[in-house]
């Protein structure tokens, strides 16, 4: 495998179009360690391969802050790698990269800045570019549009406002968008477990394991989760394939019986509904004042309190994906 391979890098002809102005060179951070670590220039034994790896990297951190823009002395502070002088192979590289982006300011300082695919910097952009995607797109070319994306992929995944597929080849998965959603309420009047690891009914004569599957998709108190199929005590990426939840919102067939034999991490019962992440502050005090109006004007004022348009939002099974 070549170095090039071995750093999933390609040079390819880019062509900048028009882009904000960068930053001034008289903001520079100050170059720490100038003149009294030579001998660690001396032992740099990175090739320009290497050294174009660690500048993307860091350019990619700074994406998010000045408009992304970095300059020389930034770069050189952050990654040890002098791109006007020493280093001037390895800027001749990120020119012709299309991971970066640069813009050569007044006075000739060229400043550098990360270039994602799409240009998306928050989860209302992303939803779009998801929905303009009719074909569907892949996550990873997603996956660097700005910092936090990854969180709201997998929420928009486990809330069903996109459809995700597996791609066994690519090992990665490709989105897609949903369109109008279908809802289905489950039966009864619920409220958070004891621990707020559950929803449990309060109400009614459910039988939630006829209703809904442990992975799939369940709306309350304002937040999406999925009922959980955790079958042991980690995040949900450490949990084996067979115990991880669909990445569609319901389900043709239940999980592997093994699951059930081993068991799961959280019960669920006729009447109890175990939840796979962690609820938000936003979460807890809705699931409040909800119990707080159930327990005094019964379940038609707890529903208003959290929908005041007057179409309550409930726990749902979606189908169709």
């Amino acid at each position: 495998m070549s170095a090039a391979d071995n750093y999933n890098l390609q040079f390819l002809n880019h062509t900048e179009t028009s882009v904000p102005t960068g930053p001034s060179p008289s903001d520079d951070d100050t170059v720490s360690g100038s003149g009294d670590d030579d001998s660690a220039d001396d032992d740099d034994v990175r090739s320009d391969l290497e050294k174009q790896y660690e500048v993307i990297a860091y350019l990619q951190t700074r994406r998010s802050t000045d408009l992304g823009w970095v300059t020389p002395r930034q770069i050189e502070s952050a990654t040890r790698v002098d791109l006007p002088s020493e280093d001037a192979p390895v800027a001749l590289l990120l020119a012709s990269n299309p991971k970066v982006r640069t813009e050569t300011l007044a006075d000739g300082t060229v400043v550098y800045g990360y270039q994602a695919k799409f240009n998306v910097s928050d989860r209302s952009g992303l939803l779009a570019q998801i929905n303009r995607c009719r074909n569907g797109v892949a996550a990873k070319e997603l996956g660097d549009t700005y910092d936090g994306v990854a969180g709201d992929l997998e929420d928009m995944i486990v809330g069903g406002e996109i459809i995700a597929v597996q791609n066994k080849e690519s090992c990665d998965r490709t989105l897609f968008p949903r369109g109008e959603p279908f809802f289905v309420e489950l039966s009864g009047i619920v409220k958070l477990g004891d621990e707020k690891t559950s929803i449990v009914c309060r109400g009614g004569d459910p039988d939630y394991t006829k209703e809904i599957r442990r992975g799939e998709a369940v709306w309350t108190s304002g937040q999406w989760f999925r009922a959980s199929s955790a079958v042991k005590e980690g995040p949900l990426s450490d949990q084996p394939s067979r115990a991880q939840a669909p990445p569609s919102v319901s389900s043709n067939a239940p999980l592997p019986k093994k699951n059930e034999l081993e068991g799961y991490l959280r019960p669920m019962d006729a009447r109890t509904v175990p939840l796979d992440r962690p609820l938000y502050e936003q979460t807890l005090q809705n699931a409040a004042e909800a119990d707080a109006a159930l327990s005094a004007h019964g379940g038609a004022a707890a529903a208003l309190l959290l929908n005041p348009g007057g179409q309550r939002k409930r726990p749902r099974r979606s189908v169709g994906g």
